[in-house]
């Protein structure tokens, strides 16, 4: 049986127990074990997935760009060294500088490719000016270091949209 001291303050101290404190840190450092592999890949996940809606916003609005005739050209996406680079012109090639837009998809770990159809350069997607229909069809594809993938449809009227994630 425990008995309680009484100090100079006229109150009763308790204390923990080197064995109750050894029990607390032992489950503290099993659940952390357990969450730490979980943690990491919603951390993973959500990052994939806010790249994959990030480069579905940007492709969008380059193809409203193409279909509203802004710089009364043709806008197109070029994908090079895990880089989506948004542009105007008629191609890469002849593209104005001073409008890319470049969006890194390789942070994190994560890679991109495409799988396209159409006509054109294979490394490119162009928007009709007047129209914003694309040159190409096809899927970006996203992954991550996981495996996960986030996959961007762009059909052959233009329409971009996230058909898959994770």
């Amino acid at each position: 049986m425990k008995q309680n001291v009484i100090l100079c303050g006229g109150s009763a101290t308790k204390g923990f127990t080197l064995i109750e404190l050894l029990i607390t840190l032992t489950v503290a450092s099993l659940v952390i074990a357990t969450a730490w592999p979980l943690w990491g890949g919603l951390t993973g996940e959500a990052i994939l997935r806010e790249q994959g809606f990030r480069a579905t916003q940007l492709i969008r609005k380059l193809e409203e760009a193409a279909a509203a005739g802004l710089g009364n050209s043709q806008h197109g996406i070029k994908l090079m060294n895990n880089q989506l680079i948004l542009f105007r012109g008629s191609n890469y090639a002849s593209r104005i500088i001073a409008y890319d837009q470049v969006l890194d998809m390789g942070v994190n770990g994560l890679a991109v490719s495409w799988q396209l159809t159409g006509s054109g350069s294979v490394d490119e997607v162009i928007f009709s000016k007047g129209t914003g229909v694309p040159s190409r069809s096809g899927q970006i594809v996203i992954t991550d270091a996981d495996n996960f993938k986030a996959t961007i449809d762009i059909n052959s009227i233009g329409l971009v949209e996230v058909s898959s994630a994770l």
